[in-house]
């Protein structure tokens, strides 16, 4: 069998020199440059701020920050450059086309049947949809209460299409089905199925779609060919295929035939796949005499993928993803999923924003996005089993040896290698290397969670009319990224804590809200790092008590980001009140309020317990409870530790933490590389490593777009090299 070691590389440009330090009581100067964090350097800190999303890509006219620019990351020429939406120019997508009235004044308009329309859209959407979805809600969201990000999911995600033949009683047509009728019975049928919705605005818009989306037509041209077809035949099939062409098969044998008609020539794909294959889309079945009544799952690779179930953001019936697609001027190297929904994902001045103003359906659209992609790649993953593990055939025998094992189940196992992003495997790496870093410089410096702020004047600056940042968890994702970018490069090339030496750090999603970072920090440190003194010249837990301006800012920042407050006024059904024996004393397990503390003090277990002076200031909040709203009072035993210079740079939740001993350190690893919520996991997926991810995978839309966007999702440097041993013989 095989083994593992580790190599850490070492560090480039590491200035060799202690922790920069103001002049100690015995006048010895161990540094002469005072790291920027310290409060002696108050007068020299200033905001982050990215700036207005108004810099134009050259090639596809895509909105930007500055500092997503091509140049800010030290790319020569590429001011107006960028990778993110086209790739330079490589991907062009033919852009979205001005709704059609009604629907255009619903999704743009100010008045309150638009605003009402827009935030209800997942529920009209879902009357007008071809074909319906399958998924498991994120029922954590129940538990947890209301939180910023509210469509997210649990496992897999799919479309299916339904049986397209009349149904006995018009009343229970459901989806594609109900686009058979005619308008004016299509809209009562769904009125009927969503009786809170105003049924002459159903009629106005089934009207639309039948003037113009083409797959109305298609549809009923395949409703009627299928009734021909049935008449003379007990067995056969009606397809869409790749190419969207309509495809009969008939008889035992399923031979197959085209069904050329005048209405579909426009929509024909000529450089798609056309012949048998999986992703053909089943539109109507008979056997033996009896049309089939089952629901048939749609390829996401199919061109209608997104148009059947997203009508009211295609109302055009405008194509998805397919395999057709191809980036320009290369008609051999095909467009990702990935790069065709980032294309989709940036506002442009002269296309309309037809996706960004949809609310929770915009929600559901990046996570259904960031599904498909992810299973395509774990699909691929469980087809290609025999090249990823033949490294484990050599165990076969061990297996069989040590007796007491299932043998039905012996060769059967699905392995989710360690190159899978996210996987379990993946995250045990990530874990060991962090390990191999701590071996090489001993334990971290500091612990620091960041997390995003979705009242960030670039977000807010950025939404659309009557928007919150939960409409556009695009926006969340692209300003986050950039404000880490901008910490780490203040960590490492601005050194605002010292000499830095390494660092490993993985962005979280376990509680489903607002992305965050968890970072260690390695710096080149001397004795004095460790003391009281020194701590309390870049960490602080208590309200800021300056009246300059930066303090009084400084003092807004941190009531408003860095308190404890959830668990205040008795508020038992907080996240950190759950889970605790109701017969005992209700405690938060956050260990808030703490104990009022003159002085700092470095323990020999975790944390120091940092600086709470009883100072008498103090401010009201008022705090959700079950029992209703009550006003609370706040003071330094309630403050989360945190840096004053990164707080005022970043306007966030930072919290800032010393590493204070070697048994916090294995703890705080396996913390930040924990990897996904398994506790739902089945056990029939005890062989499937794949299955058995699906089956433990959140999705939110933060997040969705984070993945979409290729953005980093962990680092650690310096770069470990896994160093591959193997026994004799093997």
């Amino acid at each position: 069998m095989a083994r593992a070691g580790v190599a850490v590389a070492p560090a480039l440009n590491i200035e060799q020199a202690p922790l920069a330090l103001p002049q100690g009581n015995g006048g010895h100067q161990v540094h002469s440059r005072i790291p920027l964090s310290f409060g002696c350097q108050r007068a020299r800190w200033t905001s982050h701020d990215l700036g207005r999303l108004d810099i134009r890509c050259t090639s596809c006219d895509a909105q930007h920050w500055r500092a997503e620019s091509l140049a800010s990351r030290g790319v020569q020429g590429g001011e107006a450059s960028f990778e993110s939406c086209c790739k330079k120019g490589k991907v062009q997508i033919e852009p979205m086309r001005a709704l059609p009235e009604p629907l255009n004044a619903l999704m743009s308009g100010g008045d309150t049947q638009s605003r009402s329309f827009r935030e209800g859209l997942r529920r009209w959407n879902s009357i007008f949809a071809f074909t319906s979805t399958l998924f498991n809600r994120d029922k954590r969201m129940d538990e947890a209460g209301r939180t910023f990000q509210l469509f997210q999911i649990h496992g897999a995600l799919y479309h299916r299409q339904g049986p397209l033949v009349p149904a006995g009683e018009q009343g229970d047509a459901r989806f594609s089905q109900v686009y058979l009728y005619d308008p004016a019975d299509a809209a009562r049928v769904r009125a009927g199925l969503a009786g809170e919705l105003d049924p002459n605005l159903i009629l106005s818009l089934t009207q639309m779609l039948q003037v113009s989306n083409p797959l109305v037509q298609l549809y009923l041209t395949a409703q009627e060919r299928f009734a021909q077809i049935s008449e003379g035949e007990d067995n056969c099939r009606l397809i869409l295929n790749p190419q969207l062409r309509l495809v009969v098969e008939r008889g035992a044998d399923l031979r197959r035939e085209n069904l050329p008609t005048a209405d579909e020539v426009s929509m024909i794909l000529p450089e798609e796949y056309g012949s048998d294959g999986f992703r053909d889309i089943v539109l109507a079945k008979r056997v033996n005499g009896e049309n089939d009544s089952s629901f048939n799952f749609i390829n996401p690779n199919h061109a209608l993928y997104l148009p059947l179930h997203y009508v009211l953001l295609f109302p055009y019936g405008e194509h998805g993803w397919h395999w057709g697609r191809t980036l320009h001027n290369q008609p051999n190297k095909s467009l990702t999923q990935r790069a065709f929904y980032r294309f989709r994902l940036h506002t442009r001045a002269d296309e309309p924003a037809t996706l960004f103003r949809a609310q929770k359906l915009f929600q559901q659209f990046v996570v259904d996005a960031w599904a498909v992609c992810d299973q395509n790649k774990l699909g691929w993953i469980r087809s290609h089993q025999a090249n990823i593990r033949a490294e484990l055939y050599n165990g076969l025998a061990d297996v069989l040896e040590a007796g007491d094992v299932d043998l039905v189940q012996v060769g059967k196992r699905v392995v989710l290698p360690s190159s899978y992003l996210g996987g379990d495997r993946f995250m045990q790496k990530l874990y060991q290397d962090s390990i191999a870093i701590v071996r090489h410089y001993g334990k971290p410096s500091l612990f620091i969670t960041f997390t995003a702020n979705p009242k960030w004047d670039e977000i807010v600056g950025a939404l659309l009319p009557y928007q919150t940042a939960a409409h556009r968890p695009d926006l969340v994702a692209r300003v986050f990224i950039l404000k880490v970018r901008d910490l780490l490069d203040q960590i490492r090339h601005k050194e605002v804590f010292g000499p830095w030496l390494g660092w490993v750090w993985t962005i979280e999603y376990q509680k489903r809200g607002l992305p965050h970072l968890h970072l260690l920090v390695f710096l080149k440190t001397d004795p004095q790092f460790l003391t009281a003194a020194n701590i309390d010249r870049f960490i602080s837990a208590e309200i800021p008590t300056d009246t300059d301006p930066i303090g009084q800012e400084l003092r807004g920042i941190i009531q408003s980001t860095m308190i404890h407050s959830h668990c205040a006024g008795g508020n038992s059904q907080a996240m950190c009140m759950q889970g605790l024996n109701p017969l005992t004393t209700q405690i938060c397990h956050k260990g808030y309020p703490r104990q009022f503390q003159q002085e700092t003090l470095i323990t020999e277990d975790g944390y120091p317990l940092y600086r709470r002076r009883d100072s008498g200031l103090s401010f009201t909040v008022p705090v959700k409870t079950s029992e209703g709203t009550v006003t609370t009072v706040i003071d330094n035993r309630r403050v989360v530790p945190y840096s004053p210079y990164l707080s005022l740079r970043y306007k966030a939740h930072i919290n800032v933490e010393v590493c204070g001993s070697v048994k916090a350190v294995k703890y705080i690893h396996k913390y930040i590389y924990k990897g996904g919520d398994r506790a739902t996991a089945i056990l029939e997926s005890e062989h499937d490593e794949i299955k058995r991810h699906l089956h433990g995978r959140y999705i939110g839309p933060t997040e969705a777009v984070w993945r979409l966007f290729e953005f980093s999702t962990h680092e650690e440097l310096p770069p470990v090299t896994t160093l591959m041993l193997h026994l004799p013989g093997q």
